[in-house]
């Protein structure tokens, strides 16, 4: 290149234009020259436009990149292939692990120690440079504060300025995975609850057989002392397996729920007067109310258990003493807590909180402490049916229960109930006493257990009533052809063979006579009817096991009871 004497050169872009008007990008470069002792000016166009478009779209392609970089939902580093180096990491990054771009670039990634498991970055990096592929890998990452990520991993060997470079895609599934095993969880929770609702309605039938047999038995004047005695015995561990039973149908959600306007503090304070007398003197007792605490829709005697389940697990967690606080609190759920607290309904609810200085539940063992029959205890001081019960108590009052533990630092359970809007309601009429349960009426009587229908039949007779007596539907028809003029009252199973069950019975004999008195009768509660159908003043309920003074009586009031 031959410069001016003065080295004058000037060089700058240019647009030209050729024929037909296409754009050309140029570079013109100028030389101040000397020809023949005439200064010239030397001019070199050179076209360099694509050049110009290659230069453009790498910068498109790399603000692409960048944005999508920053902006992906996973975290993503960039690192040297060799030494783990990281050359660059997005917001989703900092965001997952707590560290600032500052505190990572230029770093080795196992210097942060946010492998948990460091062995497996080697690995991972072997099976690369081996040309395998990673995709959904599982790995766990330690964040700054300490915390724990679960996550897929995805890596990319890729070249940059000439060095192999690692592509590391995070995927945090820890949230995913927290809520996957609430459902199953929920899942299998509700399988035990069907589970055990099922043994709890056969046990049921086996128990009204036992009570009811043992009741007519001790009925006998010739019984001699010593037999009267056993059989006393046998009618209470009778009763104690029935208490058993009702606990079952309460976790899976099939005992009778009577549910009423329920002031929550008048309550704890009635059973904390009980607790006081029972928890003894090592344990200190503290009970703390809500100042004007909404009503709730509740059960009280399912209330009263809840508290006194939750009290007895406390006690049991301080054998050498401690303090049990019980406390009332209110909560309007947010979208935040309804997120993070799946069993959690929206809504206004009163919470029953119980918290103890006990012992403290281990981390393993906190998946598994509402199972029924699951427990800790030793085998003489626990069934495993306490926090089952409160559980599915819970449920039913369309509440949930959540529960907080440390070990060596005691555990924290709070029970919610949908908070009861409006003016408190006037307390239901009480029922008059039955002067006497005999009679002399004609019932129809259907059950499909030979030995239920025996002891009932059995039971009834001794009162006085004629027994017509059918083990299924079909047959109950058949009878009530031939009497129906003289049958007063239909007590039925609701479960049975044959086609027809309890309510469709009598539902087709209330269509040949409207003003029929029925009592169903079952091994689960009420809620297996349906529909509205115990709102008729001429249905009652009865849930086994029962109690032959029990069943008596039913069947005089509703007897008694003039038609609707």
């Amino acid at each position: 290149m031959l410069l001016a004497r003065d080295g004058a050169v000037r060089e700058m872009e240019v647009v030209k234009l050729r024929r037909g008007g296409e754009r050309l990008n140029c570079r013109m470069t100028s030389y101040r020259v000397d020809l023949g002792g005439r200064p010239c000016m030397l001019t070199r166009i050179r076209d360099i436009t694509e050049q110009r478009a290659a230069e453009m779209a790498l910068r498109e392609s790399e603000e692409k990149f960048a944005k999508a970089f920053r902006a992906m939902p996973d975290a993503i580093a960039i690192t040297k292939l060799g030494d783990g180096r990281i050359l660059d990491i997005n917001a989703a990054y900092t965001g997952m692990l707590g560290y600032t771009r500052d505190e990572v670039v230029g770093r080795c990634v196992l210097d942060l120690n946010i492998w948990v498991e460091p062995a497996l970055r080697g690995l991972i990096v072997a099976r690369l440079r081996a040309g395998e592929t990673v995709r959904n890998e599982p790995v766990v990452f330690r964040n700054k504060q300490g915390g724990l990520h679960r996550c897929l991993y995805f890596a990319e060997v890729t070249d940059i300025a000439g060095e192999s470079c690692l592509i590391s895609i995070l995927r945090d599934t820890t949230e995913q995975q927290r809520l996957e095993e609430q459902l199953r969880h929920a899942q299998k929770m509700e399988s035990i609850g069907l589970l055990a609702g099922g043994v709890a309605h056969d046990f049921n039938n086996v128990l009204t057989v036992i009570q009811g047999n043992v009741s007519l038995a001790l009925e006998d004047p010739r019984l001699a002392p010593a037999l009267a005695e056993m059989l006393r015995q046998v009618q209470d561990a009778a009763q104690f397996a029935s208490t058993l039973t009702r606990q079952l149908l309460v976790f899976s959600r099939r005992q009778v729920l009577q549910p009423g306007r329920l002031a929550l503090g008048a309550t704890i304070e009635r059973v904390v007067t009980l607790l006081r007398r029972t928890l003894g003197e090592h344990i200190v007792l503290k009970m703390e109310s809500a100042a004007d605490l909404p009503e709730i829709r509740a059960d009280e005697g399912m209330v009263e258990q809840v508290l006194l389940n939750l009290a007895v697990n406390a006690r049991d967690a301080m054998p050498s003493g401690g303090e049990l606080s019980i406390t009332t609190v209110l909560a309007e759920p947010d979208a935040d807590y309804l997120r993070r607290v799946p069993q959690a309904r929206p809504g206004r609810f009163v919470g029953l909180r119980v918290r103890d200085t006990g012992v403290g539940i281990p981390a393993d063992v906190l998946p598994r402490i509402f199972d029924p029959f699951y427990t800790t205890k030793a085998e003489d001081k626990g069934t495993g049916l306490g926090l089952a019960t409160v559980y599915g108590i819970a449920q039913q009052h369309n509440g949930w229960i959540e529960v907080a533990s440390e070990v060596g630092r005691g555990t924290e359970f709070t029970v919610w109930f949908p908070q009861l809007l409006g003016r408190p309601g006037a307390a239901p009429p009480q029922a008059a006493p039955v002067a006497s349960p005999s009679g002399h009426e004609t019932l129809l009587l259907v059950e499909d257990k030979d030995e239920v229908r025996a002891v009932v039949q059995g039971l009834l007779a001794r009162k006085g009533y004629r027994i017509l007596a059918a083990a299924d539907g079909p047959e109950a028809l058949r009878l009530w052809a031939r009497h129906r003029g003289e049958i007063a009252l239909l007590f039925t199973d609701v479960v049975m063979p044959g086609g027809i069950n309890g309510r469709e019975l009598a539902e087709r004999l209330r269509a040949d006579r409207p003003a029929l008195k029925v009592i169903y009768c079952s091994g689960y509660d009420a809620n297996i009817l349906g529909g509205d159908v115990l709102a008729n003043p001429c249905t009652r309920f009865l849930a086994k096991p029962f109690e032959v003074a029990q069943a008596v009586r039913l069947v005089r009031a509703l007897l008694d009871q003039p038609a609707a």
